[in-house]
């Protein structure tokens, strides 16, 4: 609580330095390009409704959207299976698809599911563990060719650090709409 309390100043003192030195925060922390793909979940969540999802990948395409993140995390893991491979043939073997199980699986779920998934071509595997299961994060990330994803329900740059020694494929630092804004 004390970390997400100090966040808020943290950010208001970035911005303010940013805007003292004429610069977009972004610039100010070293970005190296002016645009990024951007993806879109909010649409997609768990119990969305299967015809509804491949509407709101296609509005989303049409948008020019550059990828749609999918929730999973169902108790049966079909559902999860049968959604990801009705998406994934809806839009095609090469665009950007991932999937977020927000923690809800275990150790041997989550092995069996990163196995599942690996023939979908998934950008990332999100969060498949407890955010804190640096290990396990680390032994799927080994183990598998899709990238495993995490640290978006992480506070600080102490946990970040500690997943990321440990071997996550990407990091997923926990946004704020007033922060991301500035960031754009």
């Amino acid at each position: 609580m004390a970390a997400q309390a100090i966040g808020a100043f943290d950010v208001a003192l970035w911005d303010l330095k940013a805007k003292r030195a004429n610069l977009s925060l972004a610039k100010l922390l070293g970005a190296h390009r002016d645009s990024v793909r951007c993806y879109n979940t909010s649409g997609d969540l768990l119990h969305t409704p299967l015809d509804q999802l491949l509407v709101n990948t296609d509005a989303s395409r049409e948008k020019g959207i550059g990828g749609i993140k999918l929730k999973v995390g169902q108790p049966d893991c079909a559902i999860d299976i049968h959604r990801v491979e009705t998406v994934r043939k809806h839009l095609g073997e090469s665009f950007p698809l991932m999937v977020d199980a927000n923690q809800q699986w275990d150790r041997p779920t989550a092995q069996r599911m990163c196995r599942t998934f690996e023939q979908f071509n998934l950008i990332w595997i999100e969060e498949p563990l407890d955010c804190y299961d640096a290990e396990g994060h680390a032994a799927l990330a080994a183990q598998f060719d899709t990238p495993i994803a995490t640290g978006e329900t992480l506070t600080n740059v102490s946990h970040w650090e500690f997943i990321r020694q440990r071997g996550a494929d990407y990091l997923i630092p926990m946004r704020r709409a007033s922060a991301a804004s500035r960031l754009s």
